[in-house]
């Protein structure tokens, strides 16, 4: 749970010759950052007071959140509203105090902002864009390598890269060509009837590990041929090795 806190003082409000300090203590789902409460709490804050005809001076130790609401090219929806309900509430000013520094009315906001992480009532409140948008890439993530797990195509390339990333493979054309066998080769061309036989030149089955590691015309180029049972990790070794792929 991230924890929201925020100290404001109305000068007018005093009850036996002491100021009245009002506190506004919430606990806020984890998916809300100190970036975006410290925002939501001066808003609170004015809101509360836009209620009142007082003068009123909200504090906050957050700077960033109060350079925010001075902007006039702020893109923060929080921070939006919060110039609208100052605007309407003349009587409001926002004012920084600086943090840790032994302020006793900030010091007691800290302290109960601690205490509403375990006792305060959860506030609801929609949840940050940038936190949606983690939230769905993460599940395109998952629903993404299950349909990669599960494909009856590209089993090849899966055999390399069996987990998915949004960051491409830095593989040039001749290694994409070998690895997913989409190329000039006897088995690829006779596939889509551009060729009659599936055959190499030399008489073999002319496909991408037969070019690589046995076909009389590529012999300068030749890789050490694997054993049938351990093919599938000569193709993860080839293609994690810069030395072999310099070859393809």
């Amino acid at each position: 749970m991230g924890d929201v806190r925020l100290e404001f003082v109305s000068p007018g409000r005093v009850t036996q010759g002491v100021k009245a300090i009002p506190i506004y203590p919430a606990k806020a789902e984890k998916q809300w950052t100190m970036s975006d409460l410290f925002p939501r709490a001066s808003k609170e804050a004015c809101l509360w007071e836009s209620k009142t005809n007082q003068q009123i001076k909200v504090w906050s130790d957050s700077e960033s959140s109060l350079h925010s609401i001075a902007s006039i090219d702020t893109k923060s929806p929080i921070a939006q509203q919060t110039q609208e309900i100052l605007l309407k509430s003349t009587n409001i000013k926002l004012g920084w105090v600086k943090a840790h520094v032994g302020y006793s009315r900030n010091e007691a906001a800290d302290a109960l902002a601690k205490q509403a992480t375990q006792e305060g009532i959860t506030t609801f409140i929609l949840a940050p864009r940038n936190y949606i948008k983690c939230l769905l890439q993460k599940e395109s993530i998952i629903l993404w390598q299950k349909e990669w797990d599960d494909g009856e195509t590209g089993r090849s390339v899966h055999n390399v890269l069996p987990k998915v990333k949004t960051t491409p493979t830095p593989w040039q054309r001749p290694e994409i060509m070998l690895v997913t066998g989409h190329g000039p080769f006897p088995t690829y061309l006779k596939r889509f009837n551009i060729r009659s036989s599936d055959s190499c030149g030399c008489g073999n089955l002319g496909n991408p590990l037969h070019n690589a590691t046995s076909c009389l015309f590529t012999t300068s180029y030749h890789l050490t041929k694997p054993s049938s049972d351990l093919e599938p990790l000569w193709w993860k070794r080839v293609m994690n090795n810069n030395n072999y792929r310099a070859k393809i």
